[in-house]
């Protein structure tokens, strides 16, 4: 998968786009998608068990993408309208039994 290949993870639960609604955000056309940059950054800058060790971290595993449906679906937090430049995010978390991931 080059840089610019996607891989789509699904529609948000309606639930997330009345709620981001209330906010003034249409998430109505929204489809979550990784791309093969975010999988390569990811294992890159956080995939070293020392160094995510020191940090009071897990490393990021190629099995983590897997889990991201899942997160999605049924988070246990979200925060809606994360910005950056002009961009808006979506944070979503979800508590596993060796610990929480943060997509």
């Amino acid at each position: 998968m080059n840089r610019l290949e996607k891989k789509a993870i699904g529609k948000p639960e309606k639930w997330l786009i009345k709620a981001a609604a209330e906010i003034h955000l249409d998430f109505s056309d929204l489809t979550h998608e990784i791309t093969s940059y975010f999988e390569n950054h990811c294992i890159r800058r956080h995939g070293n068990t020392k160094i995510e060790k020191a940090r009071g971290q897990l490393p990021v595993t190629p099995a983590d993408f897997d889990r991201i449906p899942s997160i999605v679906k049924s988070p246990d937090c979200v925060i809606i309208g994360i910005k950056r430049k002009d961009e808006t995010f979506i944070a979503y978390s979800k508590k596993f039994e060796e610990g929480t991931v943060i997509y």
